[in-house]
């Protein structure tokens, strides 16, 4: 794999990752606080919003600490074994709980709350179908992946 595409992955993921923690840390309590400010009627939900947001940069997170990991695995050439797949099934699993927290957000806030506007649940649904997307691109990847590996394995043996 090309070495400059590499470093220019690793230096992305790097600025991703410091947005996303950025964002944990400063954006989301900032935004509940102001929300609950503005909106005192509906300031119980500043909390459990915010954890739900949290959730969804830790799943991000996990993501790519994931495709890094696999970075290095390329790049050592050890990509084509088993350890490999703990990284995908971290990715797949990541994705399909932020799937999850997207549409219990989702669902929460079209059938409990019943405020808001419209968009936002057009939004949280085309989220909620990205996510459903990434995982089945995911566990097509992993399955492939799992090809690949048997047949390296099976060409190790005849080598």
């Amino acid at each position: 794999m090309n070495r400059f595409f590499v470093l220019a992955l690793r230096v992305l993921l790097v600025i991703l990752f410091v947005v996303v923690a950025g964002a944990q840390s400063w954006l989301v309590p900032q935004v509940a606080r102001d929300s609950a400010a503005r909106f005192s009627e509906f300031a119980y939900l500043a909390v459990p919003y915010a954890a739900i947001w949290v959730g969804l940069g830790l799943c991000a997170q996990i993501v790519l600490v994931s495709v890094w990991m696999l970075l290095s695995k390329i790049r050592r050439g050890a990509i084509f074994n088993d350890t490999a797949f703990v990284w995908v099934n971290a990715m797949i699993g990541a994705g399909g709980t932020a799937t999850a927290l997207v549409f219990a957000f989702g669902c929460y806030h079209a059938v409990i709350v019943g405020q808001g506007p419209g968009g936002l649940l057009v939004a949280l649904a085309g989220l909620g179908t990205l996510g459903i997307a990434f995982v089945l691109v995911m566990l097509v990847m992993r399955g492939l992946l799992r090809s690949a590996t048997e047949l390296q394995s099976q060409l190790e043996e005849v080598v």
